[in-house]
């Protein structure tokens, strides 16, 4: 199986950009950090008349929101919430991949990356960034 590299998108959704609302209401933010896991290849169906190999593979991965509307993030206790969220969801996505598109069967090709280490890292790093953007 060819090696592949992994992409783990992982990244603020939107923090800030108003809403439009009627009647002068104030506007709302969007305050999610997106648990993506690493790309998986779906092979397509190799018959007789077909070489070996990827035909139109299909990408697929598993994305979840984790809302931080209710937390302050200048607090480390509620930037540990955060991240406690982002774990477990992080835990659930992967486990999702994991039985959806089974290692076993030759029919998925998985990145050689751990599903929760590299969706994990991504994440801290982008809830340090918003604790940091807080905390100005």
């Amino acid at each position: 199986m060819p090696a592949l590299a992994g992409v783990v998108l992982c990244g603020l959704v939107g923090i800030g950009g108003p809403a439009l609302a009627q009647g002068g209401a104030a506007p709302q933010a969007m305050e999610q950090v997106m648990i993506t896991s690493p790309l998986v290849i779906k092979r397509d169906a190799v018959n007789a008349a077909r070489a070996q190999g990827l035909r139109n593979p299909e990408l697929v991965s598993i994305s979840r929101p984790v809302s931080y509307s209710d937390l302050d993030m200048s607090k480390p206790a509620d930037v540990a919430q955060l991240q406690t969220r982002a774990r477990n969801t992080v835990r659930d996505v992967c486990q999702e991949l994991g039985q959806l598109y089974p290692r076993t069967g030759g029919q998925f090709i998985y990145t050689n990356t751990d599903c929760v280490k590299k969706a994990t890292d991504e994440a801290m790093d982008t809830i340090k960034q918003i604790a940091d953007a807080a905390s100005k």
